[in-house]
């Protein structure tokens, strides 16, 4: 398996999410909130000692999910021919998912 620069760079996103997590772990709350309402009201809290992580470890698991993508298809799904356009995908999910661990790590320290 190859790793080029698209695949380091969305393993760094990952990293760099559970880096923000650690580094803002000691200034959350003991309940932080995971959900909003449609009117930007918190109404889901998790424990501080799994919630800081959760999206952390979704962006994890998403990674590894894009990655196997293409060779969990039974057909040989023919990502060769849009290698770069998948590539892209999955960078851009996973820079979404960042944004909203550390919008939802601000939120839970009061910012």
């Amino acid at each position: 398996m190859r790793i080029g620069r698209a695949n380091l760079l969305n393993l760094g996103l990952v990293l760099l999410s559970f880096a923000v997590a650690a580094a803002l772990y000691h200034r959350l709350p003991a309940s932080i909130p995971i959900h909003w309402n449609a009117r930007g009201e918190a109404n889901g809290f998790a424990p501080k000692s799994w919630g800081a992580f959760l999206m952390p470890a979704v962006m994890a698991g998403s990674y590894l999910l894009l990655r196997f993508v293409p060779r969990m298809s039974p057909r040989g799904f023919a990502v060769e021919r849009f290698q770069r356009v998948f590539e892209i995908f999955q960078t851009t999910i996973l820079a979404f998912l960042l944004l909203m661990t550390v919008l939802m790590l601000l939120a839970g320290i009061g910012v």
